[in-house]
């Protein structure tokens, strides 16, 4: 689903109006730390009914809207949003795909586990967190696997540990 047409944003409404309040609430914070305006926007949309801690939040970012920033500081902002970027879409992962089909978040997860190298050419001279980003990924395709194959083992009257098969009658 896109949602770049009128009727697109009203099925995309539609969808959230179905969703508890706690997991909208989640959602909404997750994004408390995102770039490029996003964050501002959240905190002013939880400080809302706090007219004078809105205006100031505002003011500061009106600040940073007038001044721009430094080049180093667009380098760094730059390869922390591609490392936030990739936590976002482990978020999704997580939230919207690992329950409802673990097989193909598993192929997920190894696809970006195996990009790792191409992503993190990305972050340039740091890794903003990119390396603690792949060891949760690689945990978590590490346990879901472990899971898969432990739900989808075959019962083969195999029931004591090292091959003993005690459904035979001697």
């Amino acid at each position: 689903m896109t949602i770049t047409t009128t009727a697109e944003l009203e099925q995309a409404r539609a969808v959230l109006v179905g969703r508890s309040a706690t997991e909208l609430a989640d959602f909404i914070l997750s994004l408390v730390s995102a770039a490029d305006g996003i964050s501002e926007y959240v905190h002013a949309f939880v400080l809302a009914a706090d007219t004078k801690a809105v205006t100031e939040l505002l003011s500061r970012e009106m600040g940073f809207l007038r001044h721009g920033e430094r080049d180093s500081d667009y380098r760094y902002r730059k390869g922390a949003g591609h490392v936030e970027r990739a936590d976002c879409w482990l978020n999704a992962l997580e939230r919207c795909v690992l329950p409802r089909d673990p097989q193909a978040a598993l192929q997920l997860l190894t696809a970006f586990i195996e990009s790792s190298e191409q992503i993190a050419e990305h972050c340039w001279d740091d890794d903003f967190g990119a390396e603690e980003l792949f060891t949760r990924a690689s945990a978590m395709a590490d346990s879901l696997a472990e899971t898969l194959v432990s739900t989808s083992a075959p019962d083969c009257g195999l029931d004591a540990p090292g091959g003993g098969n005690t459904s035979r009658s001697e």
